[in-house]
């Protein structure tokens, strides 16, 4: 099976060492780094004010959670690039953001508070001795 981007790449690679969860620790921080250029570059990651960069980067890793998740029951790097697209849509474009920016803080609050949920989940599963929700199927 030939594996695609680094999550592709990653992701399969990572847990048969570290568990699920610590790869995907790591694969976020990949993906913190891979963002940084953007404060940067583009105009909307320009505007961002510093004392949201927190916020920035606890989405940022429950989204690495949810998209281990979806990774390891699909296999397909194209479902991580498919939730991505439609997470920049509804949560990180400029209409979610105007105004008092209602719908990027939903979209945030779903994905972290998904990714919570799965953690617990994973916690429960390994206190049971079951396998854990975010270890592929």
């Amino acid at each position: 099976m030939r594996r695609q981007g680094w999550r592709g790449y990653l992701l399969p690679a990572l847990p048969s060492r570290l568990g699920p969860l610590r790869a995907t620790g790591i694969i976020a921080a990949v993906w913190a780094g891979w963002h940084l250029p953007q404060f940067f570059l583009i105009e909307t990651y320009q505007n961002f004010k510093l004392a949201l960069l927190p916020m920035f980067l606890i989405g940022l890793a429950g989204g690495a959670v949810v998209l281990s998740w979806l990774y390891n029951q699909t296999h397909r790097v194209l479902a991580c690039g498919v939730w991505h697209a439609l997470y920049n849509v509804a949560g990180a474009s400029a209409a979610a953001s105007s105004g008092a920016g209602v719908i990027a803080a939903a979209v945030w609050t779903f994905v972290v508070g998904f990714a919570a949920l799965l953690c617990c989940l994973k916690w429960l599963a390994a206190r049971a001795g079951r396998p854990s929700v975010l270890e592929p199927r």
